[in-house]
């Protein structure tokens, strides 16, 4: 089906230009009311530990705009301070060596009832330490490490005998920079009371996040997240695999703590035992020590090995304590007691409606899902596992109980392989049999409603799934040449390169034909491929005169280039794609002329090259859309389950945006947190105006003093996948709005 380009919609920046969030009530601004410059480069550590006791005696918080703060020392929050950053832009703390903001000193004053919400992190430690450190909340923040440890180790939120604490929605992940006997944990819980850890993630491979918009609960509270990683991840040269954690959790000495809806994807490759023999191991994915009362529910765990130091351990807890509805994926449950510094003792624990995906054979334990240690018999326990499921080959033992009396233990056999088939389980005198029956309804009814996460998160490494097209097809260029103004009657046409050159009188531009046949249906979309020896900026025209012949053409008797359809930055050594949707429509034969900014020769490789320049065209199969409502049939699939199944109109998620704004935008219908939106940061250069950008999309910036005034136009034609623009023409100016229109291409 044709897109008509008419399609469009546009998200306005009705904010001054000191960026597109308000900053919060009641807060002093880091840079305006402080003395921060957030530049990168200068030393911000001082006029941030300035502003944040300005604000402890004004009794008002402090706003981080977007920008990098640098930090060189510890900073010091006060006492009923929050901390907020940009929702919609990066407002990033950064150190070059391990800092620390919070107060870590135990005998420190009162610091609590306060928040940290929308905040970057770059090798900073988030640590509240101390009786006097209550009613906190880390919110929407991503902490990232990516340099090597110390002796002593490195948490990234430490959060220690305080009470009623929460941290949910944020993002730990940490390179694999130098590992040690300390690697990098994610959150530190010690002797905390009453404390919530909700929709996080641990782990992220910063190459393939297309997953977080369906498969992570805290997706709807941000802002354009993967707009933002990348932006994060492009500016501070992270790299893709930020998965290398010794351990994501510890609970050590807490009471009542509850861990919910959390994805826990360390990378396997940076964490299996095997990748650091002799140098560090990893420390279980959880690790809960003499704690009491934990709830460990609907959370989703992979990439720590299935060994005795990979999986989420239980070590000396007291109960009640529940572990239920959770997957694991060939992440082992680790019950242990035995006593050396703890008191001794692992009891009223409830495992229940776990899911257990098993994939490699761990010897040492059996080929275990869940394995039970303890050095000797204790009385009084009262520990049940019941309707967990083991997704594994039948045979396997999925349930150890080693080193104690198995009796203690009350394992029923509604523990089942996926097949259905009873679980046997090994113990000291193996086989040891189940219960029939079930725990109690009181101890089971409250994690029945659970839904257990079978969640599609990508491995590692894994690329990107490409959407699937509707058909697609390539040609190869039929003939290609390039003629030069210096030579006026020389030939090039067998020529393994295709030359282009913009100086004076010595100008060269390139020219290619291809030939379209055998598509039925309207084409979508259609780019020519070129394979690139140089950078520079290209620009592909359009030649209507078709009857040339490469072996015969010259600088004289070259065609017309007729109009210009688009420009496109080439890369050495990388293939570019220049946009010809608007000329390519149908079968036929098509000519195009290419042209270059360069004052110096740069090349393309040609058909007698090893890249031969390809026409890529999309297409529609049959009826595209079915119910006329100019949304394609497959995108309504992929999100309504059915062909016809969405209204144009309609708002399916209440974000503002109707069902075809949200096809136009390339954002998800289903998702309040995905929509069209952008954003801008003012520097030195000028404005960046920036916005998420999609494939088959152009994108338009436009500018006015006020919402009354008419607004001029900056850019258009911006194709992904460019996504800002840099404004230097308003950057003086105190204020002003921008607008930013997205259209299909035709």
């Amino acid at each position: 089906m044709k897109i008509p380009i008419q399609w469009c919609m546009a998200a306005l920046l009705a904010l001054p230009m000191l960026g597109l969030a308000q900053q919060p009530a009641n807060t002093l601004n880091a840079i305006t009311d402080g003395a921060a410059v957030g530049d990168g480069v200068a030393d911000d550590t001082a006029a941030i530990n300035a502003v944040i006791s300005t604000a402890n005696a004004q009794g008002k918080d402090v706003y981080f705009p977007a920008g990098t703060y640098w930090v060189t020392g510890q900073i010091s929050m006060k006492n009923g301070v929050s901390l907020f950053g940009d929702q919609n832009g990066i407002s990033l703390l950064k150190a070059s060596s391990l800092k620390v903001i919070g107060e870590p000193d135990n005998n420190g004053s009162t610091v609590a009832n306060l928040a940290v919400e929308d905040l970057f992190f770059l090798n900073l430690s988030l640590n509240l330490n101390g009786n006097q450190k209550d009613n906190i909340t880390v919110r929407q923040c991503a902490f990232a490490t990516t340099i090597g440890l110390g002796a002593d180790g490195f948490q990234t939120v430490v959060l220690s005998r305080g009470a009623n604490c929460v941290v949910e929605d944020c993002l730990f992940f940490c390179a694999e920079a130098d590992w040690d006997d300390n690697g990098i944990k994610g959150i530190q819980n010690f002797s905390n009371t009453d404390m919530v850890i909700r929709r996080n993630i641990f782990g992220l491979d910063l190459g393939n996040l297309t997953w977080l918009d369906t498969e992570w609960k805290g997706y709807a509270n941000w802002m354009n997240p993967e707009a933002r990683l990348l932006q994060f991840k492009a500016e501070e040269g992270l790299p893709n695999r930020m998965g290398a954690m010794k351990g994501a959790m510890r609970l050590n000495e807490c009471r009542r703590t509850l861990v919910i809806d959390n994805i826990f994807n360390m990378d396997p490759v940076a964490c299996g035992v095997e990748q650091h023999a002799g140098n560090m191991d990893v420390d279980h994915i959880i690790y809960a020590t003499q704690a009491e009362d934990v709830e460990i529910i609907a959370n989703w765990f992979r990439g720590h090995p299935n060994s005795p130091a990979g999986g989420l351990k239980h070590r000396d807890t007291a109960g009640p304590g529940v572990i239920a509805a959770n997957y694991f994926v060939d992440t082992p449950l680790l019950l242990y007691s035995y006593a050396s510094d703890l008191t001794h003792g692992l009891d009223n624990q409830l495992v229940y409606r776990n899911h257990f995906e098993i994939l490699t054979d761990e010897a040492t334990f059996g080929r275990n899902g869940i394995s039970y240690y303890m050095s000797d018999t204790l009385a009084g326990v009262n520990n049940k596992i019941a309707s967990n499921t083991f997704e594994c080959a039948d045979g396997y033992s999925s349930i150890s109980l080693h080193n104690g009396d198995p009796s203690e233990w009350k394992v029923y056999d509604s523990n089942r392989y996926i097949s259905g088939a009873p679980i046997e389980v090994e113990g000291n005198n193996a086989p040891y049999s189940t219960l029939s029956g079930a725990p109690s309804a009181s101890e089971t009814s409250p994690y029945d409603g659970y839904v257990v996460p079978d969640l599609d998160i990508p491995e590692y490494g894994e690329e990107p799934a490409v959407p699937p097209s509707p058909g697609s097809a390539q040609f190869e260029v039929l003939e290609d040449t390039y003629v030069k103004q210096a030579d006026p009657t020389g030939n090039f046409g067998t020529a393994s390169t295709l030359n282009v050159r913009k100086e004076g009188t010595s100008e060269i531009n390139a020219f290619l034909k291809f030939m379209v046949s055998g598509i039925t249906n309207g084409i979508v979309s259609a780019k020519v491929r070129l394979y690139s020896l140089h950078d520079h900026t290209v620009g592909i025209w359009r030649v209507n005169d078709v009857a040339w012949s490469e072996t015969s053409m010259t600088w004289d008797g070259r065609p017309t280039m007729d109009e210009t359809i688009s420009t496109a930055a080439a890369l050495t050594e990388q293939w570019v794609e220049l946009d010809v949707s608007s000329v390519v429509t149908g079968n036929g034969t098509y000519a195009f002329g290419l042209k270059t900014t360069s004052a110096n020769y740069r090349n393309f490789s040609s058909r007698e090259g090893a890249g031969i320049p390809t026409l890529l065209l999309t297409f529609a199969e049959g009826n595209n859309d079915l119910d006329g409502d100019l949304i394609p049939n497959g995108w309504e699939e992929e999100y309504f389950g059915g062909a016809t199944n969405a209204m144009a109109t309609a708002d399916a998620d209440g974000d503002g945006f109707d069902n075809l704004a949200e096809f136009i935008a390339g954002t998800n219908p289903t998702n309040a947190g995905s929509f069209f939106a952008a954003s801008s940061t003012n520097l030195s250069s000028g404005f960046v105006v920036e916005w998420s950008a999609v494939s088959n999309r152009e994108y338009g910036v436009w500018h006015s003093v006020s919402l009354t005034n008419a607004f001029t136009n900056l850019a258009s034609g911006i194709l992904f996948p460019q996504n800002s623009y840099t404004d230097t023409l308003h950057a003086i100016e105190a204020g002003g709005f921008y607008e930013v229109d997205v259209k299909l291409l035709p």
